[in-house]
């Protein structure tokens, strides 16, 4: 019994290297090799630092645009859903084919992006380890916009809907106000494409006429300075938490993680303000681009997971810097602020991350409460996610007062201003 236990201890290295999988071994071959295990002679193998680049490096294909079928159908869909009927004469058939148009103007072809040679780009800024810096550096560069960027408009548009005026308790428990009242269901029928557009039950009880969108939806506008329009759109609870969360996990992942495409340390940096929207974290390495969102819980997470995710602009996702690109990917990162329990009094914010898998154009509300007026037509994103896994956890922490950091961002962007807007 000594001398096989002897014997199993000096073979033991031998024969784990013999049972990796081909995903985490550098095969020296160009044949296509299926994530499977598969045993390799031991001359084959070589052990892969966390430092190297990824043997999954070059495996990602590049950002994938929609048709402009896809795109179509998808924005048919939107339209549906909000009780926009292309068919009918008047603003509904208007209001379609310039959505339409916009949605296929968005998506032409443009030139190859190689980003090998574009590295260095953008509004780069360098997020500190100290969390409760970190997040109002994060404040700080969404607040400067408001002051800086001339193309702000300096007006707070709030949309208004029409049933607030005749909800009872019960529709008030539902929350309808400002949501779609259908839903869409795609089929197959003799080789065509087909829609099924039926009437969520919270919304029987409503006339058609009432669930006319460009009948139920305004738009209000208030002109604002600087200052009050950043203060009347920050100074929010949710915004608050998600940038908050952002710079956390932000800068956990810039000092002590690896890209989770290529494995490289010390590679990702972070791109604040809105006109980087898509990309929260950029790898310097293998030019995959990283959006963080985060949830309150992780019953979102999984909806998110299991069916789609509503983001951003569509036209900054097929922006310049995203179409045809030749390396990387598209991830989007998910953390839940209520934090899971990890081993023994040990709690932490788990960080998921998956793999874009689709990104079509979907109607914002806005567009539709403002009717196109002063060529105002904003298409968000409905993204659908694969390959979900966790990235890291982040030991949870007792969150800092965010009023108070948002106050000092605040003073520092615009000072003096505190006392008159708040």
């Amino acid at each position: 019994a000594g001398a096989a236990f002897f014997f199993f201890c000096e073979n033991f290295n031998r024969l784990r290297d013999c049972t990796y999988t081909a995903e985490q071994r550098v095969i020296p071959t160009t044949k296509k090799i299926a994530s499977v295990p598969v045993k390799f002679p031991k001359s084959t193998l070589k052990r892969v630092s966390v430092t190297c680049r990824s043997p999954r490096k070059g495996s990602m294909p590049p950002r994938n645009k929609p048709s402009k079928e896809d795109a179509r159908t998808a924005i048919v869909g939107s339209l549906k859903e909000w009780g926009v009927n292309p068919a009918r004469p008047g603003v509904h058939a208007t209001f379609s084919k310039k959505i339409a148009s916009i949605a296929e103007a968005i998506i032409e072809p443009t030139r190859e992006i190689d980003l090998s040679s574009e590295i260095e780009f953008g509004n780069q800024v360098k997020l500190p380890k100290d969390r409760d810096r970190a997040i109002k550096m994060v404040y700080l560069v969404d607040l400067l916009e408001y002051k800086d960027d001339e193309t702000y408009e300096l007006r707070l548009e709030k949309v208004q809907d029409a049933l607030e005026g005749v909800l009872t308790t019960r529709d008030k428990s539902n929350c309808i106000v400002g949501i779609p009242p259908y839903n869409t269901y795609a089929y197959q029928a003799e080789g065509r494409r087909c829609l099924l557009v039926k009437r969520k039950q919270a919304f029987l009880r409503f006339k058609d006429y009432d669930l006319d969108p460009f009948e139920r939806f305004s738009l209000t506008r208030d002109n604002l300075s600087k200052a009050e329009l950043a203060f009347s759109s920050c100074f929010d609870e949710g915004w608050m938490k998600g940038y908050a969360f952002e710079a956390i996990v932000s800068s956990h992942a810039i000092h002590n993680e690896a890209c989770y495409l290529c494995r490289r340390r010390n590679s990702l940096v972070w791109f604040g303000g809105s006109e980087y929207s898509w990309r929260d974290l950029y790898c310097r390495s293998c030019h995959s681009y990283f959006e963080i969102k985060s949830k309150s819980n992780k019953d979102t997470i999984e909806r998110i997971f299991r069916y789609e995710l509503h983001g951003g602009s569509f036209a900054r996702w097929c922006s310049e810097g995203f179409k045809d690109r030749k390396e990387g990917s598209d991830f989007i990162v998910l953390v839940s602020r209520k934090p899971s329990y990890v081993r023994r009094n040990e709690w932490a914010w788990s960080v998921e991350i998956g793999e874009v898998n689709s990104a079509l154009p979907t109607v914002s509300l806005n567009s539709i409460a403002s009717k196109f007026q002063d060529n105002h037509g904003y298409l968000r994103t409905v993204v659908t996610l694969k390959n979900r896994t966790t990235w890291f956890n982040i030991p949870m922490q007792e969150m800092p007062d965010l009023k108070s950091l948002f106050r000092q961002s605040f003073d520092e962007a615009f000072a003096g201003e505190w006392d008159r807007v708040a």
